[in-house]
């Protein structure tokens, strides 16, 4: 009799424990690209990331959203200089470019994990919106959760602020701001609720021949949708902050506009370790901060990870394009690394491509990238 009861007292705690199972859990820790000829305005952009592969597309305004047709849009009358006097110049030229995408992950697994994933869609603009996600965890967590950026998608097909303008918002913006910002997690039994802040500002193209750009930039609205993870490990939770950011001065020759060399990694070193889950809860980054005519940004590239061999957190971006840089450049990043350090070995792999965009009717379709061991 007694056997029997404690049988079904370990029985009932096998199916409340998992008999203590191993359950493995992957995280984002690097997101880049680079554009191969050019810098460009942002269109659009998404990624998601799989267990053993990333789907990810990168736009760069008209270069690749009419690159298949090579030929401008059709300016209504109203919105044509040539048909009225009043209209402003909005100027296209389109050719093809493609972007060099690197994303990096952590993975490991361990009795004591417990996670979950869920997407929230925002509406952003410059000042900023504000919402909330709720998570299912896979299990009640042991010890202190994390939340961490897990995919994103940026979308400027959205309409103004004040409605129809002779620029159309799907042929990109010049960012002066991309910002996601996680806040700390809630748990409530295996329900995790994780604030979610984003922003996204676009600035002035100061061309002559992009004049209805500039004239609608404070009505620019982006569809964002944010990938959240949670992640329990066991572990107490930790996080650091980091700030910096590279000013780039203009040579004034436009076919040798000047050096943009990658940061330094051994100045962005962060004290947390890398053995455990550890990730961005917060990416905020500012283009052309002190600009007086309020110049957004032509991206050549942008990039935020974090490296184990330099135990280094950075966020970067460049403008260089010789032959069509227009400016010197800057960038301020400030983020947030948070992490599980201390509760398991870590698997690292990359998805490490050049990705030509395919549009199809006006959608962009996801280049599938295998995850590959490091």
């Amino acid at each position: 009799m007694r056997a029997s009861t404690l049988s079904s007292s370990l029985l009932a705690c096998c199916l409340l424990s998992a008999c203590g199972s191993s359950e493995s859990v992957q995280w984002v820790e690097g997101v880049g690209f680079e554009w191969d000829l050019f810098n460009h305005r942002l269109s659009y952009a998404e990624l998601q990331v799989g267990d053993d592969a990333v789907d990810i597309v990168v736009v760069g305004g008209t270069s690749t959203t009419l690159s298949a047709t090579g030929a401008p849009p059709d300016l209504s009358a109203e919105c044509d200089p040539d048909e009225t006097e009043s209209a402003l110049p909005c100027d296209e030229f389109p050719f093809n470019d493609t972007a060099f995408v690197e994303i990096r992950t952590g993975r490991g697994s361990g009795s004591k994990v417990a996670s979950g994933t869920g997407t929230v869609d925002v509406v952003a603009d410059a000042d900023g919106e504000t919402t909330s996600i709720e998570i299912e965890l896979s299990r009640k967590p042991k010890g202190d959760v994390i939340a961490l950026i897990h995919g994103l998608t940026v979308d400027t097909d959205e309409p103004l602020a004040d409605g129809p303008s002779c620029y159309d918002p799907a042929y990109g913006w010049h960012p002066r701001r991309i910002a996601v910002v996680l806040g700390e997690p809630s748990v409530d039994g295996m329900t995790v609720t994780v604030p979610v802040e984003v922003a996204f500002e676009a600035g002035n193209s100061l061309e002559d021949e992009r004049q209805c750009i500039d004239a609608v930039i404070e009505q620019a609205r982006v569809a964002m949708t944010v990938g959240v993870q949670v992640i329990s490990a066991g572990g107490d939770a930790v996080s650091e902050t980091v700030s910096h950011g590279q000013v780039f001065e203009y040579s004034g020759t436009a076919g040798s506009p000047g050096e943009q060399a990658a940061p330094d990694l051994s100045e962005r070193t962060i004290d947390l370790a890398f053995d455990g889950p550890i990730g961005w809860s917060a990416v905020d980054f500012r283009f052309h901060e002190d600009d007086p005519e309020d110049r957004g940004a032509y991206l050549r590239s942008m990039s935020f990870a974090l490296d184990v061999s330099s135990t280094s957190a950075s966020g970067a971006a460049t403008n260089f394009s010789p032959g069509t840089q227009l400016s010197g450049f800057d960038y301020s990043f400030a983020g947030t690394v948070s992490a599980i350090p201390g509760v398991f070995e870590v698997e690292r792999r990359a998805a490490i491509d050049e990705v030509d965009i395919d549009v199809t009717d006006g959608v962009f379709d996801l280049q599938s990238i295998d995850l590959e061991a490091q």
